[in-house]
């Protein structure tokens, strides 16, 4: 008997109203039945699945196989199944709700053959109103690096080689009621000595549900977090500590813990207590430094506030983060911090509320000049930066020559106010006009610059130009002028023109 190509393995239980377009797909293949074949596991159904099912075997012998067990209570126990009877190079599993694309198991097997690949992420498209994201497929990749954080990445519907599978006995966790694809699909993804990406075409449709009757049921939270507690016992058991590891967890944390929290009003007062306990829980068993850095700062705060079991600050926090308030940022012990509720007074460390991704530091800090005016001085620019007013006095504000490294900057005095309203502060900077034109022998550009040092390292920051804010020119007593206008970028530039009566303000080169 000829070896298949591909066996697609499809746990079913109760998903009549997809299951017949679902099984289309597989007959309208393009790779051809003999090439393949399809193992269609009925978990139990007690809607007419499993006699459909039946249906499609008599009508397409050698290329459906259907097995009938009692209900297992989730996807795990069927998926298994499918692996142990599989004879195929390939294993693909399909969604009894979903289908695939006509061309979608001639492609996949044509270039995992092509490229030795041991793992092949297909395009997943949403239809029927899900929203699938696309980021994972924006192009092919023949060699993924491991782990990627986008998202999809670790659900199954992926092409699986069986020897790899096989050879190391990776299984579908059975105790887990839902997600239980994550683990069999990261250890795959793992121990793959070659995992790719295909973008050019549609493979998998993801069918929007209008109802429950799917094979992953929808246990309450208490069942979620223990999943979610055995996915993360069973990653720490095949990857050591380090990045990689925590790459994976952090996931976990965000979407499924951090998610969880952000709106917990519906639960009673005892159930809030008791998913605080939960979380704590989890904190202690798998959290470390290296996660909390890869998480989102709020997301981060909400699971330590949480595992500390306030409750209260939980509640300010979630309704801060609703209302879209925008949090000032506070610089307090060679620290940047987020000044989320719960930083003051203190509901926890600061090391929670800390921006730990240097390259990230100045999209946290935003800087934009709101008026421009003459002074007995030259011109004072006005900028509203989000970080509190104690710390704004830490800037260093300069005039940087334009391109860099043509002149030396000149530094700008400051004065700060609390802004009205909070949050955040008025830098007010003083531009000199008469010594920058006596001291100017040529056309000369300058850009505003904020230099802050945190933790060691120094952070720059150009100020923006607001839309709709007109270019100020202002004369010196010589007959020169400076003028202060947006340059690249929008960013805020003075430009110094020594000659009396030189161009407009319009040159934005």
């Amino acid at each position: 008997m000829t070896t298949p190509d591909v066996s697609v393995i499809v746990p079913v239980y109760n998903t009549l109203p997809y299951l017949r377009e679902c099984l289309d797909s597989l007959v309208g293949q393009t790779i051809g039945r003999p090439r393949m074949e399809v193992i269609a596991v009925d978990d139990g159904s007690t809607d007419g699945s499993g006699e459909l099912l039946d249906r499609y075997a008599a009508s397409y012998p050698g290329l459906f196989s259907v097995v009938h067990q009692a209900n297992s209570g989730g996807p795990a126990a069927p998926c298994n199944v499918g692996i142990g009877r599989a004879a195929g190079r390939y294993l693909f599993f399909l969604g009894a709700d979903d289908r695939l694309g006509p061309e979608a198991l001639e492609r996949m097997v044509e270039r995992a053959d092509a490229w030795g690949s041991e793992v092949v992420c297909v395009k997943l498209v949403g239809t029927g109103g899900r929203a699938i994201g696309q980021e994972l497929f924006t192009e092919d990749v023949e060699s993924l690096p491991f782990p990627d954080l986008r998202p999809f990445i670790f659900a199954n519907s992926k092409l699986f080689r069986a020897d790899l599978v096989k050879r190391h006995g990776i299984r579908y966790p059975e105790e887990m009621r839902a997600a239980s694809d994550q683990p069999f699909t990261i250890e795959a993804m793992y121990r793959s000595r070659k995992t790719s990406v295909l973008a050019d075409y549609d493979y998998y449709y993801a069918v929007a549900r209008t109802d429950s009757s799917n094979l992953t049921y929808d246990p309450d939270w208490r069942g979620r977090l223990e999943d979610i507690d055995t996915l993360m016992r069973h990653v720490e058991r095949l990857i050591g500590p380090g990045e990689a590891r925590d790459r994976i967890l952090q996931r976990h944390f965000r979407w499924e813990i951090g998610s969880r929290l952000s709106d917990v009003r519906e639960l009673s007062g005892d159930d809030r207590r008791a998913l605080c306990e939960r979380v704590a829980r989890l904190v202690e068993r798998h959290w470390t430094p290296g996660i909390g850095a890869l998480l989102p700062i709020a997301t981060r705060v909400r699971i330590g506030l949480a595992a500390a079991g306030d409750l209260d600050t939980l509640g300010e926090l979630n309704d801060f983060t609703a209302a879209g308030a925008r949090p000032e940022t506070v610089l307090r012990d060679g620290r940047a911090l987020l000044a989320l509720p719960g930083l003051d007074p203190p509901a926890l460390g600061q090391e929670w509320f800390e921006i730990t991704d240097r390259r990230t530091m100045w999209w946290r800090i935003r800087a934009e000049a709101t008026a421009v005016r003459p002074s007995r001085e030259g011109v004072e620019v006005s900028v509203r930066v989000s970080i509190s007013p104690p710390s704004a006095a830490q800037l260093r504000p300069t005039l940087v020559a334009v391109p860099a490294g043509t002149g030396e900057s000149l530094p700008l005095r400051a004065r700060v106010e609390e802004c009205d309203p909070r949050p955040g502060s008025i830098l007010t900077l003083t531009v000199p006009v008469e010594p920058m034109i006596e001291g100017a022998v040529a056309r000369r550009r300058r850009r505003v610059r904020l230099e802050l040092d945190v933790a060691g390292a120094t952070h720059g920051l150009a100020v923006a130009w607001p839309a709709g804010m007109r270019p100020r020119r202002f004369k010196g007593s010589s007959g020169g002028q400076v003028i202060v206008r947006p340059g690249p970028g929008e960013k805020l530039n003075v430009v110094v023109d020594p000659a009396a009566g030189g161009p407009d303000g319009g040159d934005r080169r």
